[in-house]
């Protein structure tokens, strides 16, 4: 199976034989990365304190998402 790791400040990476970095379009590479969810159809999701991506083809790809904030944080509509 396939290790991933989100870092604080540095991405998304996934770990195999060798610690491989996963680029974005954006500054995602710099983002914090808070939560990992695989859902049933395989698709990884990666939520970071002010984005939500999915890994698309070894690359993270932004999804826009309205949020409102309440008072511990955040949750997507």
């Amino acid at each position: 199976g396939t290790v991933w790791v989100g870092s604080e400040n540095r991405g998304l990476f996934r770990l195999g034989d060798t610690l491989e970095c996963i680029p974005a379009d954006d500054a995602a590479d710099e983002e914090d990365i808070r939560v990992l969810f695989e859902d049933s159809g395989g698709t990884l999701w990666v939520a970071s304190e002010k984005e939500l991506f999915t890994v698309r083809e070894d690359r993270l790809e932004q999804h826009h998402v309205e949020r409102r904030c309440f008072r511990f944080g955040y949750f997507l509509q």
